[in-house]
């Protein structure tokens, strides 16, 4: 599997001009696209480094990064890490709106009608927002979790 995780890796660098996630021998990745360690932290409860760009756990009892996951975001918008579970894991990846989208954090390009800042993607209505803003008003527009 580490090998199948290799290739695609390599394959993916070589397309998107990518910088080299390549875990020390004996680690292995938990989330792709870290700067510094602080990125790393949501992903693992385990003694984690940011090593080339990946979040490198030596542990064998982490969760690896799911292989087998898309790079692009089903949204248009740009990846930015790979390994998420929760939207709030990719926000000290940029300033920008971001989503974890089938396990990508990927930036947010589409806009709220009403002004407000996208928060969420997917919804169907303004119940599914609310935990997503901590209190502030929000309501579900086109799909998007919009503040007001």
């Amino acid at each position: 599997m580490q090998f199948v995780f290799y290739l695609l890796v390599v394959t993916v660098l070589a397309h998107y001009q990518l910088p080299d996630f390549t875990c020390p021998a004996g680690e292995y990745a938990v989330a792709l696209g870290c700067s510094s360690v602080q990125q790393c932290r949501p992903y693992t409860t385990d003694p984690v480094d940011c090593i080339r760009n990946a979040c490198c756990v030596k542990s064998s009892n982490s969760s690896q990064v799911p292989y087998m996951a898309p790079v692009i975001c089903s949204n248009g918008g740009i990846a930015l890490a790979v390994g998420c579970i929760q939207s709030q894991q990719c926000l000290s990846f940029t300033k920008e709106a971001v989503a974890c989208l089938q396990g990508i954090c990927c930036t947010v390009p589409q806009k709220c009608p009403n002004g407000g800042r996208v928060v969420g993607l997917h919804c169907t209505n303004s119940e599914s927002c609310v935990p997503l803003v901590r209190g502030c008003p929000v309501i579900c527009v086109d799909a998007m979790c919009c503040t007001t």
